[in-house]
């Protein structure tokens, strides 16, 4: 979890769906608890509670992962993962199994 303002929040969920800027009413989320969205693949915006009175937020599709294709990590942010789990000392074989094993497996 990272502490983000709302403008990068939204940067992030647009750059996600490929959009150049987008405007979410987080209050209406807020509200609500979370909100389907005409934006793309990550189309949820989901509300999650607060922590020291900053809201949390995040994003996933719809469709719950029963029904969307199987996908892969595009190569570029495969080695961000491989960077990191690296960091946290897993081995070069544990860090291929598991990114061979983490991607969806959706019908």
């Amino acid at each position: 979890m990272y502490r983000i303002t709302e403008e990068q929040f939204l940067e992030v969920v647009a750059q996600e769906n490929q959009l150049k800027d987008i405007y979410i009413d987080l209050n209406k989320v807020r509200k609500q608890g979370f909100a389907d969205l005409d934006l793309g693949w990550y189309d949820r915006i989901i509300y999650l509670g607060e922590e020291d009175l900053t809201p949390i937020f995040t994003f996933t599709n719809s469709n719950g992962i029963t029904e969307m294709e199987r996908h892969t990590a595009s190569i570029p942010y495969r080695n961000i993962l491989h960077k990191g789990l690296s960091e946290l000392g897993l081995n070069k074989i544990e860090i291929i199994s598991y990114l061979n094993d983490s991607y969806y497996s959706i019908k």
